[in-house]
């Protein structure tokens, strides 16, 4: 991959419309993104860092920048550090969202009915706060900086609530990853590489909005 040299006035949407990366190889990409995130990501506590890690490899591509995918694992360790306080509380809040989920089909609790869309919703919501915080952590980890996970949920809440459209789309995202698996479980695969995906189309379309 060829380096893409960009002015500081230039924003990341234009050198990824300068650099028009061609449609099977940012397929590859993708595919390439989505198994050393899945195998980064088995220990379940490390979704967040590997999604970051995958995310950041996946920006640099679009970007026409110079990055093997070995640099996945070594921004994964750095994506890793003040991580685990958030680690382990995704994979438990997911766990009882399941919990809630079965308890409202399965049982005749009052009010099971709207529990379960209730659920649902929750479930969307805390989706879309990490992929924003995953995001938010892999942009400014490939720029060099350095935000703590605290201060990218922080910012990743506040765009949430500033950008309901770009969430929205977020949240289809999710729902079609879901779709997939559902369908295909074998696909579920490709599901790191998508949402990787999806957090740089909803970065990028936001970058676009802010130059009009």
């Amino acid at each position: 991959m060829g380096s893409s040299g960009a002015s500081p006035t230039t924003w990341p949407h234009e050198v990824v419309a300068a650099h028009q990366p061609k449609r099977f190889a940012l397929f590859g990409e993708v595919l390439s993104v989505a198994l050393v995130t899945l195998l980064l990501w088995l220990p379940v506590v490390t979704v967040l860092p590997a999604l970051a890690a995958g995310t950041a490899h996946l920006r640099r591509y679009l970007e026409g920048r110079a990055d093997p995918v070995r640099q996945i694992l070594s921004d994964f360790v750095g994506c890793c550090r003040g991580v685990w306080g958030y680690g382990l509380a995704l994979p438990l809040v997911a766990l009882l969202l399941v919990l809630n989920v079965d308890i409202a089909t399965y049982t005749q609790l009052p009010g099971g009915a709207a529990l379960r869309p209730l659920t649902y919703a929750i479930g969307a919501g805390v989706a879309v706060l990490a992929l924003r915080a995953a995001g938010r952590q892999a942009a400014r980890y490939q720029a060099g900086r350095r935000d703590t996970w605290t201060e990218s949920f922080r910012l990743a809440a506040y765009r949430c609530v500033q950008d309901p459209a770009g969430s929205a789309l977020l949240a289809a995202a999710v729902l079609v990853c879901v779709a997939i698996v559902w369908m295909l479980p074998a696909l579920a695969i490709l599901v790191p590489g998508l949402l990787a995906l999806a957090i740089l189309g909803v970065d990028y379309r936001d970058e676009l909005r802010q130059t009009r």
